[in-house]
């Protein structure tokens, strides 16, 4: 018997996007607001130091540098904010800014994490594609266990396998009506695939912590 219904998942997730999808879009301009500001900035630099290029230009890979640091760390935050979402807790927009002292530091296990798991799946894939899928399945809560609990990255790869033990096929279903969703949204003037990302990555979470919380239940 599976340890999470697709279906209910979905409709958790659609309720959880029609009261927090204000949150969310404004979260997300925040976002966007924050990139074009360093784009801009980039921009201005390169203007200024047109008679030293060779200063513009390390001004401008500095500035590219801080815009992929700052993208994953909201990126980390819009994480933390679902989960706290899907759990009831209280969510504001300015949380995707929100830092601490040991933000770093779970930064580092998050990118560090995410990089790892790109490279085993990628691996995976050039070996005839079907492991490639079975490990970016077996291993999709890997991030969110890092963000969530603040886990080591070798024991969240540990964790997100058992989880999806025996979950394998119904999470690859899921995956494949995530897909068509977001698919149906493109295809509606693009403006609905804002609503159907939320809804997708909500019910991911919902997933996540349903499949986390049948593990934590079994340890205990």
């Amino acid at each position: 018997m599976y340890k999470f219904k697709i279906e209910e998942s979905f409709k958790k997730g659609w309720e959880l996007t029609k009261k927090h999808w204000a949150t969310l879009v404004a979260a997300f301009l925040i976002t966007i607001a924050i990139s074009f500001a360093i784009g801009l900035v980039s921009t201005l630099f390169m203007a200024a130091f047109q008679s030293a290029p060779e200063i513009g230009t390390g001004i401008y890979f500095f500035m590219q540098l801080i815009s992929i640091i700052v993208s994953l760390w909201t990126g980390y935050n819009l994480y933390k904010m679902m989960i706290n979402m899907v759990d009831g807790a209280e969510v504001k927009a300015l949380d995707v800014l929100h830092y601490s002292k040991d933000t770093a530091n779970k930064l580092l296990k998050y990118i560090g994490g995410s990089l790892l798991l790109a490279l085993v799946v990628i691996v995976g894939l050039i070996c005839f594609i079907i492991p490639g899928i079975y490990f970016s399945v077996r291993f999709m809560f890997v991030p969110m266990l890092i963000i969530d609990k603040n886990m080591g990255i070798m024991d969240s790869f540990k964790k997100s396998s058992e989880m999806t033990k025996d979950e394998i096929w119904h999470l690859i279903g899921f995956a494949f009506i995530s897909f068509g969703i977001i698919i149906v949204g493109l295809i509606a003037l693009l403006i609905g695939v804002i609503p159907a990302a939320i809804l997708v990555s909500l019910t991911n979470v919902v997933v996540y912590r349903k499949l986390e919380s049948h593990v934590h239940a079994k340890v205990a």
